[in-house]
């Protein structure tokens, strides 16, 4: 298994950006904004896979979060489906310092590509809370009674997962 790449796959949004947003924070204060790289639809080129395998001028560990692989089952993008076809063939030659967190909320499993990833990467799955585990969270958070959380919840009348 190798440490340095994972996925981020969710129902539950709010966490997921939240520790991908610590991701960040934290290596940028350790190895340098400069060095963490994020690619989506928009911006995904091949230099993606130069920014994987080159040395960075000033450090070799680089953060690179790309947000939609892999790929879900509703993607018929010709120019994505030969990108995920090309991350599949280099997962296991990605340098341990380079970092690579891929982000989406609804992988198709039957894909080669996340197949793949289960075999050698760490998935973290941030999936909706219970009433019971947003109630204790909610509760660390606002310091708020039991009485009064009740009410929150009464008076919102909408699904309280996140």
């Amino acid at each position: 298994m190798k440490k340095n790449i994972v996925l981020f796959t969710w129902e539950n949004e709010v966490f997921l950006k939240r520790d991908l947003n610590k991701w960040i924070s934290v290596f940028s204060e350790k190895y340098g904004s400069f060095n963490v790289y994020r690619y989506n639809t928009e911006n995904i080129t091949d230099e993606i896979f130069n920014n994987i395998s080159s040395n960075s001028f000033f450090d070799n560990n680089k953060l690179i979060v790309i947000s939609w692989l892999p790929l879900n089952s509703t993607t018929k993008d010709d120019k994505l489906v030969k990108i995920e076809e090309k991350f599949c063939s280099i997962l296991e030659t990605i340098p341990d310092d380079v970092f690579v967190i891929f982000v989406e909320n609804n992988p198709d499993r039957k894909r080669k590509f996340y197949k793949k990833l289960e075999e050698i990467a760490t998935i973290k799955n941030y999936s909706n809370l219970s009433w019971f585990e947003l109630k204790d969270y909610v509760r660390s958070r606002l310091n708020i009674s039991e009485k009064a959380l009740g009410k929150l919840y009464e008076y919102c009348l909408w699904d309280f997962t996140i």
